[in-house]
């Protein structure tokens, strides 16, 4: 079955986004049923997809491993507070000027856009939360995943 609306499109091209060789298996697309069309696509797999993949390109293996034995508890807590996919596909690894791995929307100072939801990884631990001007917003709830 053949769909090439462009809403699967720019989903693919996500996928494809993630991982030039096999972001194509991950793309799942969309399934007919009477007549209708029902998307399939899990929009918070991909992050924690994303998430592994950083990690282990970092050198850790086992807070990726970590991370996905925790994947539901993630999924979850994504969906409750609200993250969108055009969070997850907008925000950027990168390195901050603390020298904390940080994925977000990177201001122009090597540091988070304020009000952006955001995650951490360092030695041992993920840390899920949202940003607000210069610290973390603690009024919002947060997710720490520490390895063991």
């Amino acid at each position: 079955m053949q769909n090439s609306t462009e809403g699967l499109e720019t989903i693919k091209d996500f996928y494809k986004g993630m991982h030039a060789e096999k972001g194509e298996h991950h793309f799942k697309g969309n399934v007919q049923c009477l007549y209708k069309y029902t998307s399939l696509v899990d929009i918070y797999m991909p992050f924690i997809l994303k998430m592994e993949a950083y990690s282990r390109e970092i050198g850790k293996n086992d807070l990726a491993d970590w991370l996905m034995q925790k994947k539901d508890e993630v999924i979850v807590f994504l969906k409750s507070t609200g993250w969108t996919h055009e969070e997850m596909k907008r925000g950027e690894w990168f390195i901050n000027n603390n020298g904390v791995h940080c994925f977000g929307q990177k201001a122009n100072d090597n540091k988070l856009t304020p009000n952006c939801n955001c995650a951490f990884i360092s030695n041992g631990f993920v840390f899920i939360a949202t940003h607000r001007d210069s610290a973390i917003d603690e009024e919002k709830s947060n997710l720490l995943l520490i390895v063991g």
